[in-house]
């Protein structure tokens, strides 16, 4: 039974209408996600951007999804990014405790499911991947799961390692022993089932002291989607960053999300629309990861590390890509010249920021053909 989604809580009137009347929103996404035969439009122009470092990504990918602990067919299937018709289907998250909401894990789902629908209509490879915000410094999102319990109350376990230091990128926090605490209090929680004893059983393998928080969260959604064949991209890999130098070089020098953002955001208001990211016109799309994970500040020709004060010229930062780290408003553009991207699966707020970035798209590359689905 379908919900109309005038009765879901917590919609915008922005993804209202890219729900149910997208004519009035058309103007800020490049296809309409209800008409299939604008997937093979995109298609078709995805599939003629040159990414030469395809070969590069995958030996990576290999090697982060064998970290995770995944299977043959999600090591079938990065194989298959070598392949040059290949097309990707992509989602992502916070990686939260015990794969945090279930909304993460339904939208992973849905892009196993629309990735299958594609590569059956388009007969074309089409593969889902993930995209791990590991990087990500705001632990207070992802520290925590809610539960029901046996009782019928809602209930959170969170957890709070030892030694964490404000900003921390979330992939340099590693478990403790007061995991196993939460563990067991989950486990608690729940009534007793035929499953219970085996789930509790992979997620205590998954989440073991030493481990990265990252990483127990990926080891976790493996074994979860054991099968399906889904890829697991590890933002916090330094090793891609050379790869998309030359977006953090043109946003460092030249402005881009700030002028883009204000431009569309005009737009959006004028519409009736909220804006559903900040934007700072002296504030690159980019953080600097230096002993945590920091915006950067223009002043003159310099930008500032606004929480050490330390100033770099942009060539130095540029010299050391590993060392800056996408924001939101950037990590779209960063994923797509990494992946053969057609589709990105997100929820109302991923909506809501991606009719902010018609024009950034347009600056920094006609190529990229992105839309966004619910």
């Amino acid at each position: 039974m379908e919900i109309p989604n005038k009765k879901l809580p917590g919609l915008s009137q922005l993804a209202r209408d890219y729900l149910s009347r997208f004519e009035k929103v058309q103007n800020f996404f490049s296809a309409d996600f209800r008409k299939w035969e604008k997937y093979n439009l995109l298609a078709n122009k995805v599939r003629a951007i040159s990414r030469p470092h395809t070969q590069e990504l995958i030996a990576l990918l290999i090697a982060q999804n064998k970290e995770f602990n995944c299977d043959a067919r999600t090591l079938k299937n990065i194989e298959r990014l070598g392949d040059s018709n290949a097309l990707v289907i992509a989602t992502g998250q916070q990686v939260g405790l015990f794969s945090g909401p279930l909304y993460t894990v339904y939208k992973a789902l849905t892009t196993i499911k629309l990735a299958q629908e594609l590569e059956r209509r388009l007969h074309l490879p089409v593969l889902s991947l993930f995209y791990l915000v590991s990087e990500d410094h705001d632990f207070a999102e992802v520290q925590w799961a809610g539960v029901v319990d046996k009782s019928n109350h809602f209930a959170d376990i969170r957890y709070e390692p030892s030694g964490r230091q404000d900003r921390m990128p979330v992939s340099q926090i590693i478990l403790d022993e007061s995991i196993n605490e939460k563990i067991h209090s989950f486990s608690g929680m729940l009534p007793e089932t035929e499953f219970k004893q085996d789930i509790f059983a992979d997620l205590k393998k998954c989440y073991q002291p030493g481990t990265a928080f990252h990483t127990a969260f990926a080891r976790w959604f493996q074994k979860l989607f054991s099968g399906y064949g889904i890829i697991l991209f590890d933002s916090a890999d330094e090793r891609y960053k050379k790869y998309v130098q030359h977006i953090f070089a043109k946003e460092l020098v030249k402005n881009i999300t700030a002028k883009c953002l204000q431009k569309t955001n005009t737009e959006l208001l004028s519409q009736g629309y909220h804006t559903q990211i900040p934007v700072h016109k002296d504030r690159p799309g980019l953080f600097i990861l230096q002993n945590g994970r920091h915006s950067l500040q223009r002043e003159g020709e310099k930008l500032r590390n606004m929480h050490s004060g330390d100033l770099f010229d942009a060539n130095a930062l540029l010299q050391r890509p590993e060392k800056l780290s996408p924001k939101a408003v950037l990590r779209p553009i960063v994923e797509d010249t990494l992946f053969p991207t057609i589709a990105y699966v997100g929820g109302p707020g991923e909506i809501a920021y991606w009719a902010q970035l018609k024009d950034l798209y347009k600056e920094f590359a006609s190529c990229f053909h992105v839309q966004v689905l619910l």
